[in-house]
């Protein structure tokens, strides 16, 4: 499961179907615009990059990133040559740009282009920021998150605390002001500095962040619940997965059985609750698995960790499921999987089947997954243990 969520400032059309049709509008709206930009550059050329984005942006959600890459370096090209004419205008769209190009770089793991596309965005909005406070501190502070979210994947834990702080602050000044837009960007940094401090086993600091933004997703809920039930739940199970992480198996199921009723259809707050159930003995812990499964859908992905852990799939079917024709999408499956057979592997008492799993989901290096941390808290709990 993806740790980190990177709001972008393009909404996507969410089904396939409204992607292929916006896809076909986009394409469309590019080959207009380029015949009218041909006549008037002037005119035409800021849509001509407007639509290249777009087309990018739809791109990088189906994972098509070299044509992402294509679209967003011809939008960039585009944009650094109309804010040289008009910099008030168009530098803030240079900067979007480069965030793209950031993100994709990220997702291609190529972590040092990224950065360098954060940092020139950020160094764009923090002068912007200087004359506009009230128009661009908000793109500071987004900026300032990926920049967080680098750092915390590279381990370099100083740099990332202080890029969260700064923008955890930007984010609750402007919360002063307009809670409705920007108090759940005050609980996204608040559970990634959570997150930041569980890494580093300050589980106390971690819990305080969480519950903070449990708070604070709790009281956007009450206003908005079709929005904000799946944040309510994903705090839970952050909470709930610091007490699995010390063991507290009991004090993690109370967490986790929230989450799961918050979201009843999440396989994965499905399958935490299983396992903190199972770690106490619990006998009945496939029972209420099987019955929170009558809201999965078990033909998708994990719903086959969810049948293994039953009993209706065996080990080898459900590593055979984790493969997928993109190495992307299968080394994120299969660093779940691993970490998944690996806590089955414990609860049948056989720590050395389930180092040689959790090992193996550490190198898949799929860094932004709870099942990677998941797999390393574990080892070192087996070393820890193994040594004495």
């Amino acid at each position: 499961t993806e740790i980190y969520t990177l709001s972008l400032h393009d909404a996507l059309p969410i089904s396939q179907n409204q992607m292929a049709d916006a896809r076909q509008q986009y394409e469309e709206a590019l080959k207009i615009r380029r015949q009218l930009a041909g006549q008037n550059p002037d005119t035409y050329l800021p849509d001509v990059a407007q639509t290249l984005n777009n087309l990018g942006n739809l791109d990088r959600k189906q994972n098509r990133l070299a044509d992402a890459r294509q679209h967003y370096e011809e939008t960039l090209k585009i944009r650094r040559q109309l804010a040289q004419q008009n910099p008030d205008t168009y530098l803030p769209e240079v900067a979007y740009t480069l965030n793209d190009l950031g993100l994709l770089d990220r997702a291609q793991n190529r972590m040092e282009e990224a950065r360098q596309q954060n940092e020139e965005a950020l160094k764009i909005q923090r002068h912007l920021a200087q004359q506009n406070s009230d128009t661009y501190l908000p793109d500071v502070a987004g900026t300032l998150n990926y920049l967080g979210v680098l750092d915390d994947v590279q381990n370099r834990v100083q740099e990332a605390r202080q890029r969260y702080e700064e923008a955890l602050n930007i984010y609750r000044q402007l919360a002063q002001q307009n809670p409705d837009t920007y108090l759940s960007d005050v609980a996204r940094i608040l559970n990634n500095l959570g997150y930041l401090d569980q890494n580093q086993n300050q589980m106390e600091e971690a819990r305080q962040y969480y519950e903070e933004a449990l708070k604070t997703y709790r009281q956007l809920e009450q206003q908005n619940p079709d929005t904000y039930l799946p944040d309510v739940a994903n705090s839970l199970r952050h909470l709930g997965l610091v007490e699995f992480d010390q063991k507290q198996f009991a004090d993690a199921e109370k967490y986790l059985a929230a989450a799961v009723s918050y979201q009843p259809t999440g396989m994965y707050f499905g399958l935490w609750l299983y396992l903190a159930q199972a770690h106490q003995g619990k006998k009945d812990a496939a029972v209420v698995l099987a019955k929170n499964g009558a809201n999965f859908k078990l033909t998708e992905w994990p719903g086959q960790v969810v049948q293994f852990y039953l009993g209706t799939l065996k080990k080898e079917d459900v590593l055979a499921a984790a493969e997928s024709p993109d190495p992307k999408t299968s080394a994120e499956q299969h660093c779940e999987i691993y970490f998944f057979l690996g806590e089955y592997a414990l609860l049948q008492h056989d720590p050395t089947e389930a180092a040689d799993l959790f090992q193996k989901a550490v190198k898949t290096g799929v860094t932004n997954f709870l099942e990677f941390r998941g797999a390393t808290v574990e080892l070192g709990y087996l070393t820890s243990h193994t040594d004495k």
